[in-house]
């Protein structure tokens, strides 16, 4: 009866052991590629002017922000799985913030595509000859044309 505790206590060192062997090389490939993460997003934010990365930094929650200026300032330490989920979360709230501004540029364009062509009186931009260049430049060359086709009508007709 004494030597089962003894019996249970080796099987768990021997568990143990093998859970430890098993998972020590993955749990070192997983650091190695948390570590090449953070070599290149230090670097990239490195390479960005003081005005980039103000303007990357300002729209940030401030544990995102805290999350990037401690790669930045090489504050990180490879801690275990946790840190795949913090970076990951963090990546999120970056990815979030890429689809907002792709969402207001396009809600942008559309309202801008609309007043294009929605009259004047109804809230659309004022067009025409004399307005905008590129009307202009078209209502002459289409005047000019048709000042061409008159003469050669008139031609034709003698």
């Amino acid at each position: 009866m004494w030597f089962e505790p003894l019996v249970i206590l080796g099987v768990g060192v021997v568990i143990s052991f093998g859970l430890y062997a098993h998972y020590q090389p993955k749990i070192s490939k997983m650091k190695k590629s948390y570590n090449e993460f953070n070599s290149k997003v230090r670097e990239n934010l490195i390479n960005m002017s003081d005005n980039e990365r103000k303007e990357f930094f300002s729209n940030m929650p401030k544990e995102t922000k805290s999350f990037f200026q401690g790669i930045l300032n090489n504050d990180y330490n490879f801690q275990g799985i946790e840190e795949f989920q913090t970076s990951q979360y963090h990546l999120q709230q970056i990815e979030h913030m890429h689809q907002d501004q792709f969402q207001d540029f396009s809600q942008w364009a559309m309202d801008e595509s609309l007043k294009a062509v929605t009259p004047f009186d109804h809230g659309g931009y004022v067009q025409g000859p004399g307005f905008n260049p590129s009307d202009t430049f078209a209502h002459d060359s289409m005047n000019h044309m048709d000042h061409i086709n008159s003469g050669m009508d008139s031609f034709n007709g003698f």
